[in-house]
């Protein structure tokens, strides 16, 4: 039997904190597009499930047009069986009845509702905000039989009480006799052992969307042999484009040129694509009176990359003993600023501006 476990597709994301309203629909449509290939995959592996555990859609309220094609989509391939419990994002039913879902979509209608193939059991349950702690009641397996598991939240050894997130007591699951526990919620691939018998995985997502889903992004392919229960996973990295976090070490660059140069030798030696989304955060001390033009830095990357972005976390390095003896009127303007009880990054905001003010330098622009 051939399963694939994928979830947080997220399609209808609004994606506009970061991309343009056209980057947007353009990538939306290609979160879509990703889970379509996903499908023409299952059919040339001939998979018969697949497991979508959680945030198919990043909204209560999806476009009907979309719904309308996943629908669609899912009738189509009437010979693959979709499995589907919802998430926190799609708390909601995005269908209008179960009467009107095609016959090879399953939802799990009560707790820990349960469908088998042969001597496969796929079981699942709606985490409502809460715990599934008291749910748990209902989880009955037949140890006989495989057993997945389907959930979608965060899972956890110890439950938290004042947590807003739907958790997964792990405690509480073990020895169930669970197989394989299929889960949602965390966009990065992850695999554990539960307990003697079986394992709990998280897929990831299809698609990095921002900046906190950096690297591979895809799906978790499976070949389990029921005369012997045997099962062999496999993630599948499946994402079109990914999401890039690199820090590049500025601290021996006088000038916003030299450091789009140290930013240019980071990049040929990375593994970045053009069509990929990538944040530079340039590190290290620097002297007060250096030039640096953040949007000068980033406007020689814009058409290199899909989206491209620069976080400043370089420091400022004044020294404070060389000033201390100075009778000059920036020496006089280091041991004031010194002296203030403020914050260290607001000294160094202050002592820069004034060093570039007092070497007749242009200010840049301050938050």
């Amino acid at each position: 039997m051939k399963l694939i476990h994928c979830g947080d597709i997220h399609l209808d994301s609004q994606l506009t904190t970061k991309l343009s309203k056209e980057k947007a629909q353009e990538r939306n449509r290609e979160l879509w597009m990703t889970f379509e290939e996903l499908v023409a995959f299952a059919v040339q592996e001939q998979v018969q499930v697949i497991l979508i555990c959680g945030d198919l859609f990043d909204t209560d309220c999806p476009a009907n047009y979309l719904v309308q094609e996943f629908f669609e989509l899912v009738e189509e391939h009437s010979q693959i069986s979709f499995f589907y419990v919802r998430g926190n994002h799609d708390r909601k039913k995005f269908w209008k009845s179960e009467e009107a879902l095609p016959d090879n979509f399953y939802v799990f209608k009560t707790p820990f509702q349960q469908y088998k193939y042969g001597k496969v059991t796929i079981t699942g349950a709606q985490c409502e905000g809460e715990s599934l702690e008291e749910d748990l009641q209902y989880l009955q397996l037949d140890e006989n039989q495989y057993n997945i598991v389907m959930l979608h939240g965060m899972a956890v050894n110890t439950l938290q009480q004042d947590s807003t997130e739907d958790q997964i007591p792990l405690l509480k699951l073990q020895n169930q006799g669970i197989d394989y526990l299929a889960l949602g919620h965390i966009h990065t691939y992850e695999k554990y052992v539960l307990d003697q018998r079986g394992c709990y995985c998280y897929c990831g997502c299809l698609e990095g969307r921002g900046f906190d889903e950096c690297g591979e992004k895809g799906f978790v392919y499976m070949e389990l042999w029921e005369d012997d229960f045997s099962l062999r996973t496999q993630f599948v990295p499946f994402g079109k484009r990914r999401v890039y976090v690199i820090d590049v070490d500025v601290e021996q660059c006088v000038s916003s040129m030299q450091m789009v140069r140290r930013i240019e030798e980071t990049m040929e030696n990375s593994m970045v694509r053009e069509k990929d989304y990538v944040r530079v955060r340039i590190v290290g001390d620097l002297p007060a009176e250096v030039e640096k033009n953040l949007s000068y830095i980033e406007s020689a990357f814009w058409d290199s990359y899909y989206y491209f972005e620069i976080e400043d976390k370089t420091q400022y390095a004044i020294p404070y003993d060389a000033y201390q003896n100075q009778k000059t009127l920036r020496g006089e303007f280091v041991r004031l600023v010194e002296e203030l009880e403020i914050a260290e990054e607001e000294k160094n905001q202050i002592l820069r501006f004034g060093m570039l003010a007092l070497s007749g330098e242009e200010l840049p622009e301050c938050n």
